[in-house]
């Protein structure tokens, strides 16, 4: 479905199917920011840098078909394209109607974008014309969808791995906020989402993640955390 160019890193990863049976993936940008690649995160014609979605039943000339809702249908732009504007999207989770998203940045900031998936159709997340909500290159977009939280490279920072909602009923302080990570400090932080703001952002009382890079639950909706350098799972537990 994705044809990569130039270089091989920021392929996104994260695969997951709503609750009206669609499935969205994330794209990464595919390349360096010096690659010519890297202007095709705002291309209606590239899937590299996008949040994509299709109907994983075989259609009849591939083999998924394409919600006629997605925002290109019928117009230019490739249809499978949901959102588009993205560095690095690899870890996103859907909860409920709404899509949160850890999204890689350059050299300045990192960034969680969260919408409802219906107000995420066609939504343009900046780069690379933005990096956060700071500049990163000349160019015009007629819209965009700026971060409901971002951090800077500062203390070791340089690499966020998003998470999930937090639903486990031990974890009462903690519960309904969304937690996530940073590969290099390892630091796991977590805030609370009110009215379309990050409040109390803030470190979680647990060590430090030796690279985390991935989160997950269980069917108990116990949260567990990735770690690379580590080679561990480890589950956050109340104290």
């Amino acid at each position: 479905m994705i044809r990569q160019t130039g270089s091989i890193n920021h392929n996104g990863g994260t695969v997951a199917i709503a609750r009206n049976g669609l499935l969205y993936a994330a794209t990464g940008d595919g390349g360096n920011y010096l690659h010519p690649a890297r202007h095709a995160p705002q291309s209606k014609s590239s899937l590299l840098g996008k949040l994509i979605r299709i109907d994983p039943r075989k259609g009849k000339h591939r083999p998924y078909r394409i919600p006629r809702s997605n925002p290109y249908v019928h117009k230019k732009g490739r249809d499978e394209i949901y959102a588009r504007g993205f560095r690095n999207p690899f870890r996103f989770t859907i909860e409920g109607d709404r899509i949160l998203i850890g999204d890689v940045g350059e050299n300045r900031r990192e960034e969680v974008d969260v919408k409802t998936l219906r107000k995420a159709r066609g939504g343009n997340f900046g780069w690379p014309i933005f990096e956060g909500t700071l500049r990163f290159r000349p160019g015009h977009i007629a819209h965009h969808d700026k971060p409901i939280l971002q951090y800077p490279h500062t203390g070791g920072a340089c690499s966020i791995t998003g998470g999930v909602v937090i639903r486990d009923r031990r974890l009462r302080g903690l519960r309904g906020h969304y937690v996530y990570g940073d590969f290099c400090t390892g630091d796991i932080r977590a805030f609370k989402l009110r009215k379309g703001r990050a409040r109390k952002d803030r470190r979680v009382g647990v060590r430090r993640a030796n690279g985390p890079v991935a989160f997950g639950e269980d069917g108990r909706h116990r949260v567990y955390v990735v770690e690379l350098n580590s080679g561990r799972v480890s589950r956050i537990d109340p104290r």
